[in-house]
């Protein structure tokens, strides 16, 4: 699984100004979990 660590290392340069960036960490998050269950 990936960490918020990870998830904020993969992301730098890339992050909104509209406030949302622990919604969207948690969303990618979430979707990695999925990913993994499926396989």
């Amino acid at each position: 699984n990936l960490s918020a660590a990870e998830i904020s290392r993969s992301m730098q340069g890339n992050v909104c100004r509209c406030g949302t960036y622990s919604r969207i960490v948690a969303a990618i998050h979430k979707a990695a979990g999925k990913m993994q269950e499926s396989r």
